[in-house]
């Protein structure tokens, strides 16, 4: 029989060697025997970690109903208000209800009214305003058409000067170099 070596990477100075495999001892014998142990080890212990789960899932939501019962214990007042609530069928009850909505929808009826005053006031203000700006607008632009044509005239009337007088100033040049 031969023996099976494996190589080991070492450091700098030892780039590899060879050594025996250990021998497996215990479980791991086992499963090197059979592998089909170890599938079957394996899927017990999923089995046991799904119901451990489950029963930890059934903790938590007993838990959570056991906390919310304490709270409707603490409150009976509570619920029985909201069982009344549910349970209403007079007619008395129902008109002081139809009542109450009424007086709600007349309070935000008066406050529309007042809104729709305060918004029909802030559009003629708006408006006024737009007249205005037409009228500055309107006003703006023939001012400042004359105010370019004025410059304008004057640019050219200084041209002209400078012009004049550079060709005057030519002329003495050239009259003395002559």
């Amino acid at each position: 029989m031969t023996k099976k070596y494996t190589i080991y990477f070492g450091g700098y100075t030892e780039p590899y060697y060879l050594r025996e495999p250990k021998e497996v001892k215990g479980l791991l014998e086992d499963y090197n025997k059979d592998p089909d142990k170890l599938t079957d080890d394996l899927q017990d212990l999923n089995d046991q970690l799904d119901q451990k789960d489950a029963r930890d899932a059934e903790k938590i939501t007993q838990k959570t109903a056991d906390k919310l019962q304490a709270d409707l214990n603490k409150f009976p007042i509570l619920n029985q208000s909201v069982n009344q609530l549910l349970n209403k069928e007079s007619v008395a009850d129902l008109k002081e209800l139809d009542d109450k909505i009424k007086e709600i929808k007349q309070n935000l009826q008066t406050t529309a009214t007042e809104r729709d005053e305060a918004r029909k006031k802030r559009d003629q203000y708006k408006a006024d305003r737009d007249k205005l700006r037409k009228k500055v607008n309107t006003i703006k632009p023939s001012w400042d058409f004359i105010v370019d044509k004025i410059n304008k005239c004057k640019t050219v009337i200084i041209g002209d000067l400078q012009k004049k007088k550079i060709r005057h100033h030519m002329g003495q040049i050239a009259g003395e170099f002559a």
